[in-house]
């Protein structure tokens, strides 16, 4: 498996944890969504990095990332 899967399954499998631990702990929600949306972050820019490492183009993976955070920190925060 390569070093950007398992980051993705890594950072995949946390945000499953976060939101199975909300379900029991309601109170810990807040703290879940801000951590969610920051493992997002984080891979998304070890993503980013690598592919810029390797010679690729990332304006088109960037806004698109860009884009998702901003989505999901909206939904997550204010709706």
């Amino acid at each position: 498996m390569r070093h950007k899967e398992q980051w993705n399954l890594i950072a995949a499998a946390c945000i499953l944890v976060l939101f199975v631990v909300t379900i029991f702990i309601p109170s810990f929600e807040p703290l879940a969504k801000t951590i969610a949306l920051l493992l997002y972050a984080l891979v998304s820019i070890v993503s980013l990095q690598k592919q810029k490492k390797e010679g690729e183009d990332i304006q088109k993976a960037a806004m698109f990332s860009l884009a998702v955070f901003l989505i999901l920190g909206y939904l997550l925060f204010f709706v």
